[in-house]
């Protein structure tokens, strides 16, 4: 197993495709979060990271599974 600052990490902004490491990367993702639909409570997170006291996430299970989507046959972005 390798240490994560050795994992070569691919800079998509290059068009020479340079490889950059992690430790010259700064992070951007700063939660992660599952969300699920209860037919008793509604939508509901079932999983966070960091815990709910480090970072809340007031009401992103309404913002991230929105009301009505399964009703949508069809749709294109």
């Amino acid at each position: 197993m390798t240490d994560d600052d050795d994992v070569p990490l691919l800079n998509g902004d290059d068009d020479d495709e340079q490889l950059i490491t992690s430790e010259d990367s700064q992070p951007n993702v700063e939660a992660i979060f599952v969300v699920t639909f209860d037919v008793t409570y509604g939508n509901t997170i079932e999983f966070q990271m960091p815990e709910k006291e480090q970072m809340p996430l007031n009401g992103v299970e309404y913002k991230a599974l929105p009301s009505g989507s399964h009703h949508i046959h069809e749709d294109f972005v």
